[in-house]
């Protein structure tokens, strides 16, 4: 049952499921607003959940190391640029505007402007996902 009475069709159309099958997206999908950070309290805002999430799959700056097997069965270190694995293994990430900061002053802009924004896309997105990013409390992902 949905946290909120009546938002149960909204979230779920049962009648748009798309079967595992027939979904042709094998990339991490995720979009959501900045609900849930406390922008509020001088606490590191950059440290909550939903920025980190944020950050980490729209990076694109410097290399990550990962584990390949080599076609002999063996295993190997390798680098690759971070922005080419996040596009290859990744569609996640805020929409904005940013919402839930009111500190007067430039704060709020200033957090704004830092972050690189996603589109907002339908709702429907997400059915052609063979992988959802569950974050919690999160309307964001269906």
């Amino acid at each position: 049952m949905p946290a909120l009475p009546g938002f149960g069709s909204i979230i779920r159309d049962d009648a748009k499921i798309v079967p595992w099958k027939d979904r042709t997206d094998t990339r991490l999908f995720w979009r959501a607003r900045s609900t849930g950070v406390d922008f509020n309290t001088g606490w590191d805002w950059r440290a909550a959940h939903r920025i980190r999430l944020h950050t980490l799959a729209t990076g694109r700056e410097g290399e990550v190391e990962v584990l390949e097997e080599t076609p002999q069965g063996r295993l190997q270190v390798r680098r690759y640029p971070k922005g080419q694995l996040n596009r290859r293994y990744m569609d996640a990430g805020l929409v904005g505007p940013l919402v839930q900061c009111d500190i007067k002053g430039d704060f709020c802009k200033t957090v704004a402007e830092e972050i690189e924004w996603l589109e907002v896309v339908p709702q429907s997105r997400g059915q052609d996902a063979k992988f959802v990013i569950d974050v919690g409390k999160s309307f964001g992902s269906f």
